[in-house]
């Protein structure tokens, strides 16, 4: 739900005319916004009061049995279901686009695809590239009317969709060279390097770069987006690797009497269900057997501006990795003072691994 909270006086209005097609955007400081999770098909969440745990309620738990945070089982067994919600007050963009339905024509589709998230969240990303903007600062949502909704992450707003809307056109053309087929994905899906990202995983079968890309190219009239320059790479071996400038104070925890870290990572293996963090998990777990590490922590957080639950870390040497689903958490960590790495089948355990301290 969007409703402006200041005066009219402060809130801006513009028409984008993009060849003959208009978009009508509307900039509102200190908007509110009130939030309302639904859960899957609108069938809300199961929770438990006891220790928050919650689920999808077509996901079937025998006897009520579920794990807590600290993956031990829960003593409730009753969930309650619920729609979750908040109300906050931050800078909010409304962007009310025209009609123009989508024919992504793909047989093989087996999940109805959502045209007006899709389109969403190519905004977003477009705004994040383009704009120089982190992607954990912004989000949206889509109305009941399919007029797409933005705003800034932080409580009262930082600016940042003032600045996507003085700057549209730029974050359109943008959006459209993300969903463009660069990514390497199929257009009737997506992937991580164009619409899908940790927040959005609830929405994942749900969108597609397809129907983006060809909306926002019918905006632009089949505009062509020249390819953006790519800076080349070093190699891995050559790269300078730092941690982020602030400081997460956290205090390492005594883990002499935990396992080691090839047992850890021997039971991450066989836990993982994704293919290529199994395979990332399994080069680690060759390269440190028989050597010494700082035992890890595989069941706790590190509180920082929220708590992040890395799969594995190592405290004492502030080496943290993680899953490809839990990339939201990652980017967060990687501005603090710890070496944060996402965890897939290329990962060279070597260079990861040379942080970590030698167990004593």
């Amino acid at each position: 739900a969007f409703r402006p909270s200041r005066s009219q006086a402060e809130a801006k209005e513009k028409t984008v005319t993009l060849k003959g097609k208009m978009l009508a955007l509307t900039y509102s400081p200190g908007g509110k916004l009130f939030v309302l999770n639904q859960g899957s098909n609108r069938r809300g969440l199961r929770v438990c009061p006891v220790c928050g745990f919650a689920n999808d309620p077509a996901t079937v738990l025998k006897g009520g049995k579920h794990e807590n945070k600290y993956r031990r089982t829960c003593r409730n067994t009753s969930l309650v279901n619920v729609s979750l919600g908040h109300e906050f007050s931050t800078d909010i963009l409304k962007i009310v686009l025209p009609p123009h339905e989508v024919d992504l024509k793909t047989p093989e589709a087996t999940h109805p695809k959502d045209q007006y998230l899709s389109i969403m969240y190519a905004v977003l990303e477009g705004a994040s590239s383009a704009l120089e903007i982190s992607r954990d600062d912004i989000s949206g949502c889509v109305t009941g009317h399919n007029e797409i909704i933005l705003f800034d992450n932080t409580a009262g707003g930082s600016g940042f969709v003032k600045h996507i809307f003085n700057h549209f056109e730029e974050v359109l053309r943008e959006a459209k060279r993300k969903v463009s087929g660069i990514c390497g994905c199929t257009e009737e899906t997506s992937c991580y390097g164009c619409l899908r990202n940790y927040s959005n995983q609830l929405y994942h079968d749900e969108i597609s770069r397809g129907l983006a890309f060809r909306y926002i190219d019918w905006l632009l009239n089949g505009e062509k987006i020249p390819d953006r320059e790519k800076v080349p790479k070093l190699p891995a071996e050559q790269e300078e690797e730092t941690v982020g400038s602030k400081l997460s104070y956290y205090e390492a925890q005594d883990t002499a009497s935990f396992e080691d870290t090839e047992t850890e990572l021997e039971q991450l293996v066989r836990d993982a269900t994704d293919v290529s963090f199994r395979e990332g998990l399994s080069r680690l777990l060759a390269y440190a057997r028989g050597r010494n590490y700082e035992h890890p922590v595989t069941d706790d957080c590190i509180p920082v501006e929220t708590s992040i639950w890395p799969e594995i870390f190592w405290g004492q040497s502030h080496v943290a990795l993680f899953s490809k689903e839990k990339k939201h958490q990652y980017d967060i960590l990687k501005k603090y003072d710890w070496y944060c790495y996402l965890v897939d089948e290329n990962a060279d355990p070597e260079r990861i691994l040379k942080h970590v301290k030698q167990g004593e």
